[in-house]
């Protein structure tokens, strides 16, 4: 009887540790597990985040060389204008045929550039311009030294504008 008595003292204590066992069980799978639950959403968040930040960085990369392009293409160009209405404002004046407008032009094609002068170099090269339009608007001859003092000034532009164009 001792021993059936054992017996059912362990039965039961078999019961109650499986009854434990399969509560844990239950509530674990109910519970469900912290790391499924919030690491793998999270995780996934992030590399979505990351996903989209480079995106967002290549596009900033691809705009910057777009703009600095795009600033290139307009300062060369700007100085290729006014070069050539400053060409052609002199071979009118050569011909007889200079007007106002030529001069003008030099003008112009001066201030659409200016902007991209510094600021301490925009009077110096302002003064080349204007310089040049005296040159070529005065009623002087052709003489050897009139032609050296418009080619020193042209020189002087071009080189000014080189500097701060480039």
């Amino acid at each position: 009887m001792e021993n059936q008595k054992k017996l059912e003292d362990q039965e039961l204590e078999l019961k109650v540790a499986q009854h434990q066992l399969t509560k844990k069980f239950i509530e674990k799978q109910l519970k469900g597990d912290p790391i499924k639950e919030y690491m793998i959403p999270l995780g996934s968040l992030l590399v979505a985040l990351l996903g989209v930040l480079s995106g967002v960085y290549a596009q900033y990369i691809g705009a910057q060389a777009t703009l600095r392009v795009a600033a290139i293409t307009t300062r060369q160009t700007g100085y290729s204008k006014v070069l050539t209405a400053l060409d052609t404002a002199q071979d009118a004046k050569q011909r007889g045929t200079l007007q106002s407008k030529h001069l003008d032009d030099l003008r112009q094609a001066y201030y659409d550039v200016e902007l991209f002068v510094p600021q301490a170099r925009r009077e110096a090269i302002l003064g080349n311009v204007e310089e040049l339009i005296k040159l070529m608007s005065a009623e002087s001859p052709a003489k050897p030294e009139n032609i050296q003092q418009y080619i020193n000034a042209r020189r002087a532009l071009r080189q000014s504008l080189q500097e701060v164009l480039s």
